[in-house]
């Protein structure tokens, strides 16, 4: 979805797929070199290459969202009546908020609540 998102954003660049993620001295030495100018890769990932080798930095923004959500069997009210409350109560409490914070993840939010 990565290469997706970024081929159909970037109109005037070269996305270019890789086969598997590479490590970070070389994910930096293509960086630094000028082989590659950007990487499109998860948030945590990136902050960790960024805090590792100091001539990199990690952009604001994302490029994308990835929603997480819980599925339940289609028609099951019961199930979706007892979920739902603790769902939403997790995330107004400030519990989702904590652990994400606690976990030390980069670059995730809370959803709102619907």
């Amino acid at each position: 979805t990565q290469q997706i998102v970024l081929s159909e954003t970037l109109k005037n660049a070269t996305v270019i797929q890789m086969k598997t993620t590479p490590p970070e001295p070389e994910m930096a030495r293509m960086l630094e070199t000028g082989e590659v100018d950007a990487f499109g890769q998860n948030r945590e990932r990136s902050e960790a290459l960024a805090a590792k080798y100091p001539t990199l930095r990690v952009l604001d923004d994302n490029f994308s969202d990835v929603g997480q959500a819980i599925v339940v069997r289609k028609g099951d009210q019961v199930k979706l009546e007892h979920l739902n409350p603790i769902v939403r109560q997790a995330i107004t409490s400030g519990m989702v908020k904590s652990w994400l914070e606690q976990a030390k993840v980069a670059g995730l939010g809370v959803a709102p609540v619907r």
